[in-house]
């Protein structure tokens, strides 16, 4: 409901990575139902029209916040999963983290070497 309600453009990570984050946080079993809900949610996306890639994106996130909650048990999955926090998004959803800067533009090529004739 948090991810209808939020309406951000590439929100969904955020929230995929979280409420697999969320499940595993309950133990093993629930880490196998988040897993499994997500599986199933994948391919019935697929099935609708979203592209492999979509799906891979999500899953990708999924295992995120799968991992992250194996890795830091005591880290809360907003920080877990905040690598997904797209710009905009309202911190009520995310425990008041934002967005993580932009990496710097990488420098530019060495300049060669002037040739004297």
């Amino acid at each position: 409901q948090d991810m209808r309600d939020a309406n951000t453009i590439g929100a969904d990570k955020f929230f995929h990575c979280k409420a697999n984050c969320e499940a595993t946080k309950r133990g093993p079993a629930g880490e196998a139902e988040a897993k499994k809900i997500s599986d199933i949610r994948e391919v019935i996306d697929q099935i609708t029209g979203d592209p492999k890639s979509a799906s891979q994106a999500d899953q990708a996130a999924n295992q995120d916040g799968r991992n992250g909650a194996n890795a830091n048990p005591n880290q809360t999955c907003s920080a877990t999963c905040s690598n997904h926090i797209p710009n905009g998004l309202d911190t009520k959803y995310t425990n008041g983290l934002t967005a993580p800067a932009p990496a710097p533009p990488p420098p530019p090529p060495p300049t060669p070497p002037k040739r004297i004739p």
